[in-house]
């Protein structure tokens, strides 16, 4: 299963039966590897059901004490935007009116830096730790600020939520974030001003990013969550 947007030359092998792969791109970079097509299943990306579930946003909101407005989650834990402070606090200019969760995974040191820094002590800025409930945690949101993993990045493309991706890692990262900015999903988040624009855009042209939402989700019913597990059932039978 591969869990990535692009192909590694290791990942290829003689000995394997069976590729699941996220886009007929990734299907095609592996037949030009000699990867016989029989082998090749195009199924997306398996994520946790719980992704592919419509949760009710008020009881969201309400257990995570949130305001119904215009909503960026920003995920970074050890990695990531976190440990750029200049770009985070210029974010957080806009508190006033835009809304801001912060999940910091396991990364104390973080969440206690930014609990005791004035910028982030604000009705608007929600701090989190690790947590279990990123799947409401995105419903509930309208952009995502991410290091663009595979993983990570199919979750919240199942949401339909828009990205901007932060210092891609060299390698799949880097090809993650290549294909999903290529096809119009996130853009790169290389500025103060590319923040900026997006803020703008929630606070003044929310319609605009409702309806991108719309049409990813859209995109997003041609797949079935139980595509991946069908494909290992049936070359186990």
């Amino acid at each position: 299963v591969i869990t990535d947007y692009d192909v590694h030359g290791t990942w290829v092998s003689s000995e394997t039966n069976a590729y699941l792969v996220s886009t007929p791109e990734v299907k095609r970079k592996l037949l030009s590897r000699g990867v016989p097509p029989h082998k090749i299943d195009v199924t997306g990306i398996p994520v946790h059901p719980n992704f592919w579930r419509q949760h009710d946003k008020e009881e969201i909101r309400k257990r995570f004490e949130l305001k119904a407005m215009p909503t960026v989650l920003i995920m970074g834990g050890g990695w990531g935007i976190v440990s750029d402070l200049e770009l985070l606090e210029h974010m957080m200019r806009w508190r006033e009116s835009v809304q801001f969760i912060l999940c910091l995974g396991n990364n104390q040191k973080a969440y206690d830096k930014l609990k005791e820094n004035p910028m982030f002590v604000h009705p608007n800025i929600r701090l989190l730790g690790f947590t279990k409930e990123i799947d409401q945690l995105m419903e509930v949101s309208d952009l995502l600020v991410t290091k663009p993993g595979g993983l990570t990045v199919t979750e919240a493309l199942t949401k339909g939520i828009p990205m901007l991706f932060y210092q891609a890692i060299p390698g799949q990262e880097e090809e993650n974030c290549q294909y999903f900015v290529e096809n119009g999903f996130g853009e790169v988040l290389d500025s103060p001003e590319k923040a900026d624009q997006w803020m703008f855009k929630l606070t003044n042209h929310y319609e605009e990013i409702a309806e991108k939402r719309s049409r990813f989700l859209r995109m997003m019913s041609n797949y079935h969550p139980a595509d991946c597990s069908r494909a290992i059932l049936k070359n186990l039978s």
